[in-house]
């Protein structure tokens, strides 16, 4: 049974009073996690930084060519940061469902697998949760489609009658080391990118890029109506969020 279903059905049984109470209480008990096997951190020269434990290639596999048997426990150590934000733990809310009361706690979410993870006032275990929407920080994010533990979810930059929204994503690219480079302080490097979209009322998500365009091509001749088409090639993401509100207040 999914935690969804589990908090509805325990809701009809004992009623809406006690469901901070009980939403707490799920919280801590489905979803304590040990995620304790990376750590981010800063160097000297302020460069965010990923190291991990896990197996990596000795010298001598390198030198017999024989990977495969050429693996052993050591530290990785990547350039950049899995996370939204650093330090990855910030002030933050839940909303697990529409109807439950919001959860105060520290949110660290991951821009890789897209979990989000909280840490409860006073507790030192790291929780992984699937809301509905959070917050971080201020900044909010809502779930989009997808079974309970394969969620994704977006940032919303602007909403009124239609919706600006921003997919936060992360990659990891590994580097090939030859057996001169072992010099080379990092085993890959992580990259972080943006996907922008735009929700017109009653109308599914469109990817939008931040050229006039992309902007013109979803929003049609009624944002030209309104000055949107003096805009430049490139736009800035308060640009594109400026043209849809101008023209949400042209409809």
């Amino acid at each position: 049974m999914t935690f969804l279903c589990i908090i509805r059905s325990f809701n009809r049984v004992i009623g809406a009073s006690r469901t901070p109470f009980l939403a707490m209480w799920l919280l801590t008990l489905l979803y304590s996690i040990s995620y304790s096997q990376c750590r981010v951190w800063q160097d000297e020269s302020r460069r965010i930084i990923t190291s991990c434990q896990g197996d990596k290639p000795t010298k001598s596999s390198f030198l017999l060519n024989r990977l495969d048997r050429g693996q052993a426990p050591g530290e990785l150590v990547y350039l950049g940061n899995p996370f939204l934000t650093y330090p990855i733990y910030q002030e933050g809310t839940l909303e697990l469902t529409p109807n439950q009361p919001v959860i105060h706690c520290q949110l660290a979410f991951n821009l890789v697998d897209h979990q989000v993870r909280c840490l409860l006032p006073g507790d030192s275990i790291e929780r992984a949760v699937f809301p509905d929407a959070f917050t971080v920080n201020g900044r909010r994010f809502i779930a989009r489609a997808g079974s309970i533990g394969h969620r994704s979810y977006d940032e919303v930059l602007y909403t009124g009658k239609s919706k600006v929204l921003v997919r936060h994503r992360a990659t990891l690219t590994v580097f090939h080391k030859e057996p001169y480079q072992f010099d080379e302080p990092f085993d890959g490097a992580y990259t972080q990118n943006k996907r922008y979209f735009i929700e017109l009322e009653g109308q599914p998500m469109q990817e939008v890029d931040l050229f006039k365009k992309s902007v013109l091509k979803i929003l049609g001749k009624a944002s030209k109506l309104n000055g949107s088409g003096k805009l430049s090639n490139k736009l800035t993401p308060t640009e594109l969020i400026g043209a849809v509100a101008s023209y949400d207040g042209f409809r």
